[in-house]
């Protein structure tokens, strides 16, 4: 056998695997984005809900009204 053919099927051997090997980590990447992305927008979402729901809502409140009346000097 020729050592050049040799090396030629070795080598698109070596290519096809690297191909497959190449495609299945980039499905593995998108994925791993995807789930990133989302576990972003949860931890985003909880944490817009949790600050919004223990602040306190000023605009339901009256303001309090004072018992006392106009304090004047004059007597």
């Amino acid at each position: 056998m020729d050592p050049l053919l040799l090396i030629a099927i070795i080598s698109g051997v070596a290519l096809v695997l690297l191909v497959f090997a190449a495609r299945l980590a980039l499905r593995w990447i998108v994925r791993l984005i995807l789930i990133g992305v989302l576990l972003l927008a949860i931890l985003g979402g909880g944490t817009w809900w949790w600050l919004n729901q223990s602040s306190p809502k000023s605009e339901n409140k009256p303001r309090p009204s004072s018992n006392r009346g106009s304090n004047s000097n004059r007597r």
